[in-house]
């Protein structure tokens, strides 16, 4: 069996080397926010501790560092002053496949565009860094 890509959508894993060579063409990510400046894992939660007011998806070419290739679609979505990391992730994943077709139509011509992350803009969450729980009892 051959394929000219290989799509990571809601993977939490690394993916290993030897399946990144598999796809003719490469390998494509989702991101649950918006890189470079959120990078890593837990990113919706990172989003609303950190007080952001908007969030946003990614979709990037796997290669270099995680989370660091170049970059095919994004779409940004507002933070509502109630939000939760569930609710913001469920909106995240709306976001992912409203632009989906972007990266889709990439694919059928043929012709990526690539846009390079600013990398000194860039903040990553590791799996070992996570968000502190917060309950609100009123």
């Amino acid at each position: 069996m051959s394929a000219d890509w290989l799509l990571s959508i809601a993977n939490l894993r690394m993916i290993p080397d030897a399946v990144l060579a598999l796809p003719a063409k490469g390998a494509i990510n989702f991101h649950d926010g918006p890189l470079p400046a959120y990078a890593g894992l837990n990113t919706p939660a990172w989003a609303i501790i950190n007080g952001e007011t908007t969030h946003g998806v990614s979709w990037h070419v796997i290669e270099g560092g995680v989370d660091e290739g170049d970059l095919l679609a994004q779409k940004m979505i507002d933070i509502a002053p109630d939000e939760t990391a569930f609710t913001l992730n469920s909106k995240c994943y709306a976001a992912g496949m409203e632009s989906f077709g972007a990266v889709l139509s990439q694919l059928e011509a043929d012709q990526l565009e690539r846009r390079p992350q600013d990398l000194t803009q860039r903040s990553y969450f590791a799996r070992d860094q996570r968000p502190g729980g917060r309950a609100f009892w009123t």
